[in-house]
């Protein structure tokens, strides 16, 4: 029987960090934006819950949990992948792009493409909801469709030379060490194959800023909670779905900082109207 499971990961030092004893880059609330998620999970039924944090979410530990996630919910479960931590850009793997957006884990970085791999491997009945709560995250899952959208093209059209100050500083982070240590740190995803492969599965990808912008620290997660808090308390009204909160919480942030919401894979209108993070009712898969 399909199931509910959910994976959080907040990582305020690398491991590359906590051996040097280096406080570049260290961050200071991604610990409790993972409880945060945590939390949200536990409320709302989630049968199986995991936190990693900092050295804990290695990148062999976090692709086992997702391929553990992809089995319980396989034949119409729901899955709650969350991540807060350093966002980056990397040199791309191939494929048709020169860079890649990427999360820093505790040993390297898990780019878009991996992200984009492992949600492929999910079956078409279930139900995704990815949220990124880093720099450059409004396309971690690497939605094959949008390629025409003016802030892919001009991503990626960019050497590191070129790229504008606030992404030379995440690249020179990047180089430094505060991505785990070193450019040969870049992991290829163990699933990946010759060809990118499509999504089947229902995803909502929910990322704390466009993928030019810089988040800040410990700023979107705690309003996140504080929307679906004060909806729930009826302090403000209902919500009507994830664009209704990605809207709220927009509001309140600074206008550096645009969260995005975007849907890929099965389409199923219904599943953006929902509460958000519920766990929905079985239904039948339609691609």
């Amino acid at each position: 029987m399909a199931q509910s499971c959910s994976l959080h990961i907040g990582i305020n030092r690398t491991q590359h960090a906590i051996a040097t004893k280096s406080t570049r880059g260290v961050l200071r609330f991604c610990h409790s934006d993972a409880w945060t998620m945590a939390e949200i999970a536990r409320d709302r039924g989630y049968e199986s819950i995991t936190v990693l944090l900092d050295a804990a979410a290695t990148f062999d530990r976090v692709v086992q949990e997702v391929l553990k996630a992809r089995d319980l919910v396989r034949g119409g479960g729901t899955f709650l992948w969350t991540f807060s931590g350093h966002g980056t850009i990397a040199p791309a793997f191939g494929r048709e792009e020169k860079f890649d957006q990427g999360w820093v884990l505790a040993d390297g970085i898990l780019i878009d493409n991996c992200v984009h791999d492992l949600l492929a491997d999910f079956d078409s009945a279930a139900v995704i909801d990815l949220v990124s709560d880093c720099c450059y995250s409004g396309d971690m899952a690497r939605f094959l469709d949008d390629y025409a959208d003016e802030f892919h093209r001009e991503i990626r059209a960019f050497t590191p030379d070129e790229l504008p100050r606030e992404k030379q500083l995440s690249w020179s982070h990047f180089i430094a060490g505060n991505a785990g240590g070193a450019v040969n740190r870049l992991r290829e995803c163990p699933i990946q194959g010759t060809e990118p492969r499509d999504i089947t599965a229902a995803v909502i990808c929910i990322g704390s800023c466009r993928e030019t912008e810089i988040a800040a620290d410990g700023a979107f997660t705690p309003m996140l909670k504080e929307q679906l808090e004060a909806a729930q308390k009826s302090l403000t009204p209902t919500l009507a779905g994830y664009d209704d909160l990605i809207d709220r919480i927009a509001r309140r942030l600074p206008a550096s900082q645009n969260p995005v919401c975007k849907t890929c894979g099965r389409r199923d209108a219904s599943l953006m109207q929902r509460p958000p993070f519920s766990i929905p009712a079985p239904s039948t898969a339609q691609p």
